[in-house]
């Protein structure tokens, strides 16, 4: 239903559907769409944590609007990646609530979009309405790999090959090992005069046709030792 619809069309609406009159005369007069019932602050939220972050949290304030209470239904996050939950569904007229959504950073990197798809309901007329909240991500990476691809060409001799791993923004972390997810490859780690530097050797299968082999780094903090986080880059035979 289109929130935009003058006052005089929204009485006719509240009539067909049998609304109480003292209603029609709300929109008559020229007061709020009744069906427009949540209003958003933001509908879009930008988060920028650290790659070693356990998780990030945005907060969607919200306000009924209406005239009548408003039921959320349903909230459905585009990502398992992201939590949503709500301590309670009913809000009365005037009432704010707030979204909590959770993030979790996990092995991810780069930037992330995830829709949230909120579902309510106005409790008088049972008109239902739809809104889609934007959870943007950016990961700040804390360890970089140069190159984060290596790879091996059909034809290529099947030599060792470096990466750089350096530990950026000074941040208080060391690099402690290597797994390595394929064992047709091996890896080694291995420091540098610069404690924020260190060289990856990786050596390829001697033969045989494609393969993958994700890399996965792991640094613990220097405060913290006990508090490790994995950090991945890709080896592969084309």
């Amino acid at each position: 239903m289109n929130a935009h619809l003058k006052p005089s069309l929204w009485a006719v609406v509240a009539v067909a559907r049998g609304l109480p009159t003292f209603l029609t005369l709300l929109v008559l007069l020229g007061a709020e769409p009744l069906f427009a019932h949540l209003h958003w602050e933001k509908t879009e939220i930008l988060l920028t944590p650290k790659s070693t972050a356990v998780s990030a949290t945005a907060e969607f304030i919200f306000t009924n609007r209406g005239v009548a209470d408003v039921f959320i239904d349903d909230i459905h996050p585009d990502c398992n990646c992201v939590t949503t939950p709500l301590n309670k569904t009913r809000y009365a007229p005037g009432e704010s609530g707030r979204l909590v959504a959770t993030f979790a950073v996990g092995h991810q990197t780069g930037e992330v979009t995830v829709p949230i798809q909120v579902r309510s309901r106005e409790g008088m007329s049972g008109v239902a309405n739809s809104a889609v909240l934007l959870l943007r991500v950016k990961i700040a990476e804390v360890v970089s790999f140069s190159p984060r691809f290596l790879y091996w060409k059909k034809g290529d001799p099947r030599e060792p090959k470096t990466v750089d791993v350096s530990i950026l923004h000074g941040e208080p972390i060391t690099l402690r090992e290597v797994h390595v997810e394929n064992p047709a490859f091996r890896a080694k780690l291995m420091p540098t005069d610069d404690q924020e530097r260190f060289i990856l050797r990786v050596e390829p299968p001697p033969e045989g046709g494609r393969a993958l082999c994700p890399l996965t780094v792991i640094s613990e903090s220097r405060e913290s030792p006990a508090q490790k986080n994995e950090h991945t880059m890709i080896a592969r035979i084309l």
